[in-house]
């Protein structure tokens, strides 16, 4: 008996996926590790006032971000991962210089101007223009960073998990050290922003050169002079339609779920709003368990609906159970050992958070529930339905939203969040039951 569940277990490694979401796994503990550490020492050296101030800065980030993507980057990993199992050099030429192409585009004509209002929307939604200042720089380094994206979605296409894993962990390590050590240093927020923008600078930097290794590598890929050359004369229309229509369900459902806070933002002091955050974040941290699973079922998914719908439909469903039932399984103890680790790790000033985190923790088994629904309407090329069912979220709920965070403050707030993540998955999770339905019939 043993033997055989050893045998078992031998088989279940042999898979790759299982292989490749490990890794990736460990990765994102590694990263989200970075992330908490650094979490921790903004929120005890900046205290609550100025660490909410941190949140509003990076919430308009978010929201003025939604704006600057085009969807080159999903296009790509759906496009690229197709064409790298054909071994189609001509088409994934053609696909890498369609991202640099297009990601110049959107620093000239939107990066340029959110770069420039940043300061007049924030004096508007905020009344404090240093909001605005201040993200303004962390939006130029956001945008400098397409090189180390398009590196990071070429090596995921060519399921090269370990180098992509190692690669992005040493980004974050170097997101943490330079601004925590500018913050360390005195420079408080200022530390934040200057450090975020001289590590995009050092990765772009470094992200070219390891391009050029990689394409010297390799023929498939096209070299940093093919590129300059190339460049004026691709024509980005043959992708830019499939591109758009991720980019319109992307951008609406990070517009949508980054207005509750610039709502918090307009009625709340900054403190709170660091409480806020503090609860959002830790039950956050139940999830990163399916980190690595849905970043690979964006590859996944469209290989097996080439089985058929059948196998499509067990492996997305299959997944979405044992997602559900994996960040429950977390997120009890975590619970419970609330209060005692929030004080341990961020100090009694955020004792306050304790009580928002056993509100919000439903947030983080919706989230589960919705891990392979983006894959699955790109694998199926539903892009379309994605789009209908954000627009109907956001009309329908962003009034009643503004008014339960305007009279409702924190509590609103939680409220918002949660019903914000649950109306779009359980009206795409309908669609779907519906549609495999009348498959089967």
């Amino acid at each position: 008996m043993i033997n055989s569940i050893y045998g078992r277990i031998r088989n279940f490694w042999r898979i790759k996926f299982i292989k490749d979401a490990f890794t990736l796994q460990i990765g994102s503990v590694f990263g989200t590790a970075l992330s908490f550490l650094a979490s921790i020492i903004y929120a005890r050296i900046l205290g609550p006032a100025d660490y909410g101030v941190y949140v509003l800065i990076f919430s308009l980030v978010s929201l003025v971000g939604a704006a600057e993507s085009w969807g080159e980057g999903y296009a790509l990993l759906t496009l690229l991962s197709a064409a790298w199992g054909k071994r189609d050099k001509a088409e994934i030429k053609s696909l890498v210089l369609f991202f640099i192409k297009i990601s110049l585009l959107e620093f000239v004509f939107i990066g340029l101007i959110a770069f420039i209002l940043a300061p007049t929307v924030s004096l508007w939604l905020y009344q404090n223009s240093k909001i605005g200042q201040l993200a303004r720089w962390i939006l130029l380094a956001n945008i400098i960073q397409f090189i180390f994206s398009l590196l990071t979605i070429i090596l995921q296409s060519a399921r090269k998990i370990k180098q992509l894993t190692l690669l992005e962990n040493i980004n974050k390590l170097v997101y943490l050290i330079i601004p925590v050590g500018l913050v360390l240093f005195g420079l408080g927020l200022n530390g934040i922003v200057i450090g975020n923008l001289l590590s995009s600078v050092i990765f772009l930097i470094f992200s070219i050169y390891l391009y050029s290794v990689l394409a010297k590598k390799t023929s498939l890929l096209p070299s940093i002079k093919e590129i300059f050359v190339g460049l004026r004369g691709v024509k980005i229309t043959k992708y830019l339609k499939f591109s758009i229509l991720i980019a319109v369900d992307k951008n609406l459902a990070n517009f949508y779920s980054s207005l509750p806070m610039v709502f918090l933002g307009m009625f709340v002091v900054p403190e709170n709003i660091a409480f806020f955050k503090i609860a959002f974040s830790y039950v956050g941290l139940s999830l990163i368990s399916l980190k690595g699973v849905s970043r690979l079922l964006l590859v996944q998914l469209p290989k097996s609906r080439i089985y058929g719908m059948a196998e499509l439909k067990k492996h997305f469903f299959k997944t979405t159970i044992y997602s559900v039932v994996i960040v429950e399984i977390v997120i009890v103890p975590m619970l419970l050992l609330a209060k005692w680790l929030v004080e341990l790790f961020y100090g009694s000033d955020y004792s306050s958070s304790v009580t928002l985190i056993y509100i919000i923790w439903p947030y983080v088994l919706i989230s589960a529930a919705g891990v392979g629904l983006g894959p699955l309407f790109r694998a199926l090329d539903k892009v379309k339905v994605a789009v209908a069912i954000n627009i109907i979220s956001l009309v329908v709920t962003v009034p009643i939203f503004y008014l339960m965070i305007k009279n409702y403050y924190l509590l609103g707030m939680a409220i918002t969040v949660i019903f914000s993540i649950l109306i779009p998955i359980l009206l795409a999770h309908l669609y779907f039951l519906r549609y495999f339905k009348k498959l089967s019939q």
